[in-house]
């Protein structure tokens, strides 16, 4: 790939680039996710949805003004994403509680994030060829990379799936940042550079108030000083030049430093989001190239079965356990060494700068942060870079062999239409808590929370039998998994499941090897004073009051017990389901 040097690239505003062109092409992405997400409008809430927007009753505004805005602001579960709080509250207020006005946000903000992406593509594009012969050429390949992205089904989630707008919205700041950023600095007008200068930093400011990924703006806008803004000459201009890689490095060494051997702060700070995880910090780490090669290939073959908000994935405990964690990481460092070899070489320092954007997008919610292992929406601004480098290669070879341009634009439609019928076909699964479990469980059919989650929505339909079986094998599966049993015990409480409830807190309490858990011991003592059970009772009452003397709470329960015998079985107590553990986690 080879970029001509002898002269800067022209202004976007020339007269190669027909205005109505990209007016229409604009146009046509807006309708085209309109038109493929239009199902996605009877979707409902789920999961993280509840305890950010829905049972947030200062969110429910019966009259809207800037002065209640402020005020349920003040409850936000996440009092640093402040622009998608507000957005939820609007639409609580929009709707008094249905769903509709929120996913009719949830399509627009995607519907912006397409159009941003398309500028995206399109400024890489113009600027890889500043004496582009086949102006329009250039617009529709970046038209058809941006669509292929738009109606990709790995976006679903991050479009259904509410509460992710705040995933989605950091994204159309953060391109917008990264453009404006580009542009200012290729301006050859100084009141035009100032104005997209402006957009730069108020973009960049919205991206901080929408989600903390927004912290690695500044990394890649360095990537795109050196890989975007510098295509003509030498890419070291001023002596700080090396000084600016020179304060990286040793950034990058202090944070290894600080996790692995000093222990500092940051390790400090992330390791108390590991104490509910079932793998540590150094699993994740391990893990987490094999999950992005994972999502690539989700990406390069999206059939919509391959596509599920669980996937059961294996974690990494060694190098080599699974086999392929020792190769996942070499592929990310291989990556990373082209990467910067791009970057720094007189060619392709385009192809540089989107080779590092994914790897650098993905760094706060894909390595040392304790997240959950996988979750297709992180894919969502990372996955932009990688649609862009196809882009500038089907540009490329349009460029060297004319007569590909019909075949190429032939396989691009019927891309995007495959792309547009998975996405189609995934949408339903969003309806409510049960077709989104069933999705789950058949897509992930070993992994315990998919059957616990299943289980809790049809509880809450009202099919208690079928939810005590589904629990029960979230429960068998998941046997060494502090963090389902933990929640299922309280949900085979609400399906009146008191016997398999008591032997999941008995599992607990051998898992937290003699350290009591009071509000574990509460419930117990409850479940077993309600079973006839009364010495057992009082035993777990007083192993709560041990942890926490101050609360009155298990001496007032023991109270209760007195004069009660010892035991005094209760029919309604028996066993409905045996449990039996499952032998093994991994599929």
């Amino acid at each position: 790939m080879t970029v001509a040097r002898n002269r800067p690239p022209r202004s976007l505003s020339s007269g190669r680039y027909a205005p109505r062109l990209l007016a229409t092409c604009v146009g046509g992405l807006l309708a085209l996710v309109a038109l493929i997400y239009a199902g996605a409008l009877g979707n409902g809430f789920h999961f993280d949805d509840y305890i950010n927007f829905v049972e947030v009753e200062a969110y429910h505004l019966d009259a809207l003004s800037w002065r209640s805005l402020l005020q349920a602001l003040d409850s936000a579960e996440l009092t640093s994403r402040p622009l998608p709080n507000a957005s939820l509250i609007i639409d609580w207020w929009r709707g008094q509680g249905s769903a509709v006005p929120f996913q009719q946000t949830n399509i627009a903000i995607h519907a912006l994030c397409s159009v941003a992406v398309f500028a995206f593509i399109f400024q890489a594009l113009h600027l890889a060829h500043p004496d582009d012969t086949r102006p329009r050429t250039t617009i529709l390949v970046a038209l058809a990379a941006g669509a292929m992205w738009a109606v990709h089904p790995i976006q679903v989630q991050a479009v259904t799936y509410i509460v992710q707008r705040m995933a989605s919205m950091v994204a159309l700041f953060y391109l917008v940042t990264a453009i404006a950023y580009v542009a200012a600095r290729t301006s050859h007008s100084l009141s035009r550079g100032l104005a997209w200068g402006a957009l730069c930093a108020a973009a960049a400011y919205c991206a901080f108030l929408s989600k903390e990924n927004a912290l690695m703006i500044p990394a890649t806008l360095i990537v795109a000083e050196y890989g975007v803004c510098r295509l003509n000459g030498p890419i070291f201009r001023h002596p700080w030049d090396r000084y600016v890689w020179l304060l990286i490095a040793l950034a990058a060494v202090y944070v290894v430093a600080d996790l692995f051997y000093i222990e500092g702060p940051l390790r400090a700070k992330h390791s108390y989001a590991y104490i509910h995880r079932d793998f540590t910090m150094e699993e994740r780490l391990l893990t987490q190239p094999r999950v992005l090669f994972f999502h690539l290939g989700q990406m390069a073959w999206p059939l919509p079965d391959r596509f599920s908000l669980e996937h059961g994935f294996v974690t990494s405990t060694g190098w080599l356990s699974p086999a392929t964690t020792l190769p996942a990481i070499a592929g990310v460092a291989l990556w990373l060494l082209c990467g910067f070899v791009a970057l720094f070489s007189r060619r392709g320092r385009i192809a540089g700068y989107l080779l590092l954007f994914p790897l650098i997008a993905l760094v706060p919610e894909g390595t040392f942060h304790g997240l959950e292992m996988v979750f297709e929406h992180r894919m969502y601004l990372p996955g932009v870079a990688l649609f862009a480098l196809v882009a500038l290669a089907v540009r490329y070879l349009i460029e060297a062999r004319p007569g590909l341009a019909l075949p190429i634009a032939a396989i691009g439609l019927v891309v995007i239409a495959l792309c547009a019928w998975s996405t189609i076909e995934r949408l339903p699964a969003w309806r409510n808590g049960v077709t989104l479990g069933e999705a789950n469980v058949r897509a992930a059919p070993r992994a315990p929370r998919a059957w616990l989650n299943y289980g809790i929505a049809q509880a809450q339909a009202g099919d208690a039998g079928n939810a005590g079986a589904n629990m029960v094998r979230a429960v068998e599966l998941g046997w060494q998994n502090r963090q389902v049993l933990d929640l299922a015990a309280p949900a085979m409480v609400s399906v009146s499941l008191r016997a398999e409830a008591i032997d999941v807190l008995m599992r607990l309490r051998a898992i937290n090897q003699g350290t009591p858990v009071p509000r574990h011991e509460l419930l117990l003592g409850d479940l077993l004073a309600e079973c006839g059970r009364f010495g057992e009772a009082r035993a777990a009452y007083a192993r709560a009051q041990s942890v926490m003397p101050w609360d009155t709470t298990p001496a007032e329960r023991m109270a209760a017990l007195d004069g009660q015998p010892p035991s005094r079985p209760a029919q309604a107590c028996e066993a409905t389901f045996s449990i039996a553990p499952a032998t093994s986690d991994s599929p």
